[in-house]
């Protein structure tokens, strides 16, 4: 019986073996045309319909302490190149979230409704909050005949390109519930450069604010390009901190920014990134030692009675 077997297998095996190569390569043409148009080994998925996850809810009696921080994006760096990608170029999210309203932009000027001028109390409407960015040119008017007939001043056409900075503001919040110190980013603004008339940069100053509790919904549906091994959203990246920043202000009773009363900005950006590091570690600490305590009641409860 085991002989008859055998010879069966080996009569008809081959031929099995042989169609079966022969239906893989007709079924070739059966692939989906996404599936043929990947051009690498791995499947992009895509973001379009992605929420941002929120964050952990806080009660108002677990907060500890909040501390606001304003900080510096510079895409000039290597490490924040992905802002400026040709692919995924986040001033031009930016731009496409205002046009389609998925996104609203608010005045970065101070005025009686906005005292600190990053409020979001005075909404503006997209082409007025692009001024700030286009510079004017004169340009001469001509009639049907070919003369000039006088001369208007006309924008020019907007660069993505040119936005070099963007300003978080953020508030670094103690959780005394989870015994976290995190922060929790509260608005974006993309930076204009201030200029004089022979075109020195005298500073760079927030073009409008964007509440980023609103934005982190255009950001979850769109892929940082290139730089990082795994799919990452732009949502992501602000989220997991994936930047380098330079902390320009911290609150203060007169509101004043780091260059306006250090003689070292640098020094003291730094000085102020390492407080905020040592007051994580101490609450950290503090958490570790008040759970070691806990944990040593509950031990010293557990009694055993012979």
């Amino acid at each position: 019986m085991m002989k008859k077997l055998l010879v069966y297998l080996l009569t008809f095996l081959p031929g099995a073996v042989c169609y079966a190569q022969t239906d893989m390569r007709a079924d070739t043409t059966a692939f989906e045309i996404d599936t043929l148009n990947l051009d690498g080994f791995f499947y992009m998925r895509d973001l379009k319909e992605v929420k941002p996850t929120p964050y952990a809810a806080i009660r108002p009696n677990d907060i500890g302490s909040v501390r606001r921080i304003w900080r510096d994006i510079d895409v000039t760096r290597e490490k924040n190149s992905y802002f400026i990608s040709d692919e995924s170029n986040l001033m031009s999210i930016i731009m496409e979230g205002l046009k389609s309203k998925k996104v609203t932009a608010f005045s970065a000027g101070k005025s009686r409704l906005n005292p600190t001028g990053d409020g979001f109390t005075e909404p503006i409407v997209f082409s007025k909050a692009f001024d700030s960015f286009t510079d004017s040119v004169e340009v001469p008017l001509f009639d049907d005949n070919g003369n000039e007939t006088g001369r208007e001043m006309r924008k020019n056409e907007f660069d993505p390109n040119s936005v070099t900075k963007f300003r978080l503001k953020e508030d670094w919040v103690y959780d005394k519930a989870r015994g976290l110190y995190e922060p929790r980013i509260v608005g974006l603004a993309p930076l204009v450069k201030v200029k004089t008339t022979a075109g020195e940069v005298l500073s760079e100053q927030p073009a409008f604010w964007l509440n980023f509790g609103q934005l982190r919904y255009l950001l979850s549906s769109k892929k940082v390009i290139g730089q990082f091994q795994r799919l990452y959203s732009f949502d992501d990246v602000f989220v997991m901190r994936k930047f380098e920043s330079e902390i320009v202000r911290e609150n203060r009773p007169d509101g004043k920014y780091i260059v306006q009363y250090s003689k070292n900005p640098q020094f003291e950006a730094k000085r102020i990134e390492d407080s905020l590091k040592a007051d994580k570690q101490k609450i950290y600490d503090y958490s570790d030692l008040r759970n070691h305590i806990s944990e040593g009641k509950q031990n010293s409860k557990k009694v055993t009675v012979k």
